[in-house]
Order: structure tokens, then C-alpha cells, then sequence
């Protein structure tokens, strides 16, 4: 008596994964011998064409995905998922196998993220491959000048090197929904990914992307998974984490105080923050333990929040105390905590512009001042308030002083002179010399480029003295 297709599936999950691949031969089989009773005038499988045999390979390597899936065993799923690509991308194949492998992708992302599946899938590693390269950049929209400069940037650099290899450009603004890049991508196997651009979309990618080495072009918004070891980061933002480590060790600072402006993006750096901190203070080659840190939050909207980090509101209270019981008004000069000889403010421009006179008028002109621009502003906004600001130093990457000082273009053509321009020149640079040459420290067109001690690379940043329109290089 002949099992129906489901007895047959349930005896196999009870006899293990060897009759499950019995079953797929056996079906190849019955494909195959079938031929051999065609009427006449039908197609032997001998005869068939390449595409009708390219089809055949196909449903196998969808079969064994959809078998691999009932077992949760993600090696071989990702196998048989990659043997239909390798199909796909040499013929065209029904709408109706496409489909069942957009779904079958579907789930082996949802079993791939299942915490149980994480000692069984292989750590990849960042490997640079120039053999096929992709390019996820917005080329269309309201990015699409600053991806269009990137790719020009890139394609100098590629030529300079004399890199061969291929090199793909996908247009990211084109898809409305993170699936549908990953199914596309799926269809191709790049050596490297460069890209994408938007926090956001890098953010996605490390949820679909688990094997291929990528290098993103900003950081993972809030709230990411943490970026696993086949992925690089190169921002154009400011490696903040590298500048406050600088900022505490490396002024002659004692008593510094961090002042955190209350954001999704300082919270999470905040707690990087403290937890390198710890190591810091643990680790023999770092002289922190002479240092008493001291970090405070404050609200943007509220009022006397400086006041009260200086404990000038403590001050007032206690005169306001004395006041009350001596039943008389008194004359005084609220006092500022004496602890602090330095002060770095996280925050936005309009928040940091203001300390400054502040601590004068507090009475702690000595206090030096830090900015540690979050986020970094514009060039056009920080020109405009560079009459505004008063003995401050503001810790900015080596590109955007030089964009703040530049005038003119020196006959070049403006995609030249860009920032994203010579941001492709230096995704390029960095993988050459970073890694294929294995340099720890490399000048870029945007300025020096630093390896930090997670593995990643980031733009050196230098503190510059702002004063009633001065912007110069700070000299302690």
C-alpha cells in the first residue's frame, strides 16, 4: 500500500534526517524514471532542454531548503538556498519557484536570528575580497547627489589602485521595504558590500546580512544589534567614544565633568562610555585611576540646569535658608562648586554655545570648556554661530575644520571638491591599506583614518578653540 505525502513526511521526522534526504533522491528519481512511460511524442529527460533540466535543479535545491527548515539546521538550508541562486542567476526560471524561495528566504532569516541557532551557524570574519563588489547607495531622492559623489569618489580610487573586479551599484532609495533589498541581494553573491549610507538601512542589513563582509558607510541606529565581526564602519560622524577618552586622559584633566544632553544617541553612548570606563580602570596601561569622573544629564527646555550641575541652585537655597531665619535679607554671591577644572558638554550647538558664558557668570572662567558636537552640525550652521561662541574648544574631525576654512574650489569641479566625493576615495584607501596592507593608521583625502580597539576604523578628531570668531587649532 503506497504512504500519502504527509504519513511519508511524519515517518520521516521520527526516522531522522537521513530518510528525509532519501526522500528527496527517491523523488528525483520518480521525476527521472517517469520519462521513461511519456506518451509518445513526449520529451525523454535525455531530451529535455537546458532550461526544462535547470528547472529540475531548482525544485531539488528548494526541497532540500523546505527539509533543512523542518529539521532547524541552518548549514544545509543556506546550502540549498545558495544552490538555487547559482540556478537563478543563469536562467529564468517560473514565477511560481521564485516565490516559494522568496518565502523559504523568509524563514531561514527567521530561524537564522533564533538565539538557539547561534552556536551552530559559523562567526564570519571581515575579509576583503575585491573580486565582486556592491554598492548600496542612494543614486535617486534627496540622497541621491551625495550617493551619485560616493560612487564617483569610489571609481577614482578603483582606478588609481588598479583594482579589477566587478563592481555593482544598487540604487537603495528604490526600495520601500528592507525584504525587498535582501531578496535582490540574495540573487547575487558578492565578495564585498559597500553601503548602505542611512543609519537606518545599516541597522536593517545587519539583521539579513549575516555571512557577506560589508562595510557601512555610517554607524547602526539606536537600538541595533550589536555589529558583528564581518562588518566594518567608516562614519562621517565624529568616533565619540575615542574623543571622550581623549578628552579625559590626555589634557592634564583631574576633575572633569561629563555633561550628557538627555538623547536616545547619548544614552547609548553614555553606557559604551561607562563600560570602557571600567576597562580603562582595569587595565594597567591606561593612568586613569587618578582621575574622579564626574557625569550629569540635563534636559534641554529646562531652566538653571547648568546652575545645578554646579551646584550654584544648592548655594542659592542655603542663602535663601539663612535668609528666612535671621528674618533679614542678606548680600551674597552664590558659590560654584570648586571641584571642577574641566567641563564637556554632549550635546547640540545650541546647547554647548551657551556654557561658556555661563561659567563666567557663575564664577568659573577656569573651567575649561569641551564641546563634543551630538550630532555633528553642518557647515553652513556652525559658520553662522562662529561670532557667538566664547573660549570654548570643540573637539571636530579634520574634514569638517577644513570645510569650515574653505572658501573657494580651486578650479576643481564640485563633485570633486565634496565631502562624499572624497569619502568613496577613502572607503577605497582604507580597504587597500587597511586591510590588505594591514596598516594601523592611514592617511585619507578626509585626514587621518585610526584602527580603534574594537577593529574599527574611524576619523581622528582634533580640538579647535572657538572665541568671538576665532577657529584655530587648540594649544593647551
Amino acid at each position: 500500500m503506497k504512504s500519502s505525502p504527509s504519513r511519508l513526511r511524519t515517518s520521516a521526522k521520527r526516522t531522522g534526517k537521513r530518510l528525509h534526504w532519501c526522500h528527496v533522491s527517491a523523488l528525483v528519481m520518480s521525476l527521472c524514471l517517469g520519462a521513461a512511460f511519456l506518451p509518445v511524442g513526449a520529451q525523454s529527460v535525455e531530451s529535455q532542454s537546458p532550461a526544462s533540466l535547470q528547472e529540475l535543479d531548482a525544485e531539488i535545491a528548494l526541497l532540500k531548503a523546505q527539509l533543512a527548515l523542518e529539521e532547524k539546521d541552518v548549514g544545509p538550508m543556506r546550502a540549498a538556498l545558495d544552490a538555487f541562486r547559482q540556478v537563478a542567476r543563469s536562467t529564468q526560471l517560473p514565477v511560481t519557484l521564485t516565490q516559494r524561495y522568496r518565502r523559504l528566504r523568509q524563514q531561514f532569516e527567521q530561524l537564522s536570528r533564533d538565539p538557539s541557532q547561534s552556536a551552530r551557524v559559523p562567526s564570519a570574519s571581515f575579509v576583503y575580497d575585491p573580486a565582486r563588489m556592491l554598492l548600496l547607495l542612494p543614486v535617486s531622492g534627496e540622497l541621491g547627489p551625495a550617493g551619485q559623489a560616493i560612487y564617483d569618489g569610489i571609481l577614482s580610487a578603483r582606478s588609481r589602485y588598479g583594482i579589477n573586479g566587478t563592481l555593482e551599484l544598487v540604487d537603495t532609495a528604490v526600495f520601500e521595504r528592507p525584504e525587498q533589498l535582501a531578496d535582490w541581494l540574495s540573487l547575487r553573491q558578492p565578495t564585498l558590500i559597500i553601503g548602505p549610507l542611512q543609519s537606518s538601512l545599516v541597522a536593517q542589513a545587519l539583521d539579513w546580512n549575516r555571512q557577506v563582509p560589508m562595510l557601512a558607510l555610517n554607524e547602526p541606529e539606536p537600538g541595533a544589534r550589536s555589529v558583528p565581526g564581518h562588518v566594518q564602519t567608516l562614519s562621517l560622524g565624529l568616533n565619540k567614544l575615542q574623543s571622550l577618552r581623549f578628552l579625559t586622559q590626555h589634557f592634564g584633566v583631574s576633575q572633569p565633568l561629563i555633561w550628557w544632553q538627555n538623547t536616545p544617541d547619548n544614552r547609548t553612548l553614555k553606557d559604551q562610555f561607562d563600560q570602557a570606563w571600567l576597562s580603562w580602570q582595569q587595565s594597567p596601561a591606561q593612568d586613569t585611576h587618578a582621575i574622579r569622573l564626574h557625569q550629569q544629564w540635563f534636559e534641554p527646555g529646562r531652566r538653571h540646569r547648568l546652575a545645578q550641575a554646579l551646584n550654584v541652585r544648592q548655594s542659592q537655597g542655603r542663602a535663601g535658608w539663612l535668609s528666612r531665619t535671621l528674618e533679614r535679607e542678606l548680600s551674597f554671591e552664590p558659590r560654584a562648586r570648586q571641584d571642577l577644572d574641566t567641563l564637556v558638554t554632549v550635546g547640540e550647538l545650541s546647547q554647548a554655545i551657551q556654557v561658556s558664558p555661563l561659567l563666567a557668570y557663575y564664577g568659573r572662567p577656569d573651567v575649561q570648556h569641551f564641546w563634543l558636537p551630538a550630532p555633528l552640525p553642518t557647515v553652513s550652521e556652525f559658520r553662522q554661530t562662529l561670532p557667538d561662541w566664547q573660549a570654548t574648544s570643540a573637539i571636530l574631525p579634520a574634514f569638517f575644520a577644513r570645510s569650515v576654512r574653505s572658501n573657494r574650489h580651486d578650479g576643481l569641479s564640485s563633485a570633486q571638491v565634496g565631502t562624499f566625493y572624497a569619502l568613496g576615495e577613502t572607503v577605497i584607501t582604507v580597504l587597500e591599506k587597511g586591510f590588505a596592507q594591514n596598516q594601523l593608521q592611514i592617511e585619507t583625502p578626509l585626514g587621518t583614518v585610526e584602527r580603534n580597539q574594537n577593529g574599527q576604523f574611524a576619523f581622528q578628531s582634533k580640538a579647535f578653540w572657538l572665541d568671538k570668531g576665532v577657529f584655530d587649532a587648540f594649544r593647551p
